[in-house]
């Protein structure tokens, strides 16, 4: 029988998380009035915090496959227009490890580690902000007339650096970091060891009403070329009218990418990272 884990247990806890970055997101229909210049109107409302902006190709829609796009379709869609689309904007706070992402179907908070000396800053300080700066995005969508936001979905992604020298040398030295990584390579094989992969796994999350998705892949770290694994746990599900709020929702799609999390990685990985509870 499948061990379950009781809604009371503490959540896994860990001094010295991998975590380089954390985003909380909506999508909503799009904003057919949104323009160029709401960009700038908007940036005037957060300048004072966000004072840097770049311009970014917008993200495609990427919606849970329980959840039909505007279009009646699911799963990843770009819309198709007479114009071209409409750019996606950065807004970045002084220190560069907090920003705003707007586009005229999405609203992100991320923060990030944008220094080695930056601190993981905690998940209800990073859940606060964004829903701040997504209430003030609100007030001011409805300030200019620009629509009325129809949320479609709700998404929380955490992503995690192993680097190379830490708990690994090898794709084969996987195995003693995640559990679910059993390779094995023979004396004599034809095929040498592997120097690269990437795999994507998918858990239905009821609670959130839509689903946990794993991925990993090596990479190198731009400051230094560093090799590394990237860990990347993503919840995406349907907001529910009369169940309970965002800051719910996001509560418990954290829940389950901290206990997911810690469920795939091996106990040598937890005392590297000081786990304390």
């Amino acid at each position: 029988m499948k061990k379950t884990v009781p809604s009371e247990a503490p959540l896994p806890d860990y001094k010295n998380p991998p975590v380089i970055e954390v985003v909380c997101g909506v999508q909503f229909k799009t904003l057919r009035n949104f323009l160029m210049v709401h960009f700038g109107a908007y940036w005037n409302t957060i300048k004072d915090n966000f004072p840097n902006v770049q311009d970014i190709p917008p993200l495609p829609q990427i919606l849970d496959p329980g959840i039909q796009s505007e279009s009646g379709h699911t799963s990843i869609e770009f819309e198709l227009s007479g114009l071209p689309p409409l750019r996606r904007q950065f807004f970045i706070n002084k220190s560069d490890n907090g920003l705003i992402q707007v586009q005229n179907n999405r609203f992100h908070y991320n923060w990030r580690k944008a220094k080695d000396e930056d601190i993981y800053i905690r998940f209800p300080k990073i859940l606060k902000d964004f829903l701040d700066n997504w209430a003030l995005f609100n007030s001011f969508v409805e300030m200019h007339k620009i629509g009325s936001i129809q949320q479609v979905q709700y998404e929380l992604t955490y992503i995690n650096h192993l680097l190379q020298g830490e708990l690994w040398v090898t794709i084969e030295d996987l195995v003693d970091i995640i559990t679910p990584m059993h390779w094995s390579h023979p004396k004599n094989d034809f095929l040498p060891s592997p120097d690269g992969i990437a795999f994507t796994v998918t858990f239905p999350c009821p609670k959130c009403s839509g689903h946990l998705i794993l991925s990993l892949k090596k990479a190198k770290r731009k400051s230094d070329d560093r090799g590394l694994f990237i860990i990347e746990l993503t919840v995406r599900g349907k907001p529910i009218e009369g169940e309970g709020s965002i800051e719910d929702w996001f509560m418990i799609a954290r829940e389950w990418i901290v206990r997911g999390f810690t469920s795939i990685t091996s106990e040598k990985a937890h005392r590297l990272w000081e786990r304390k509870a």
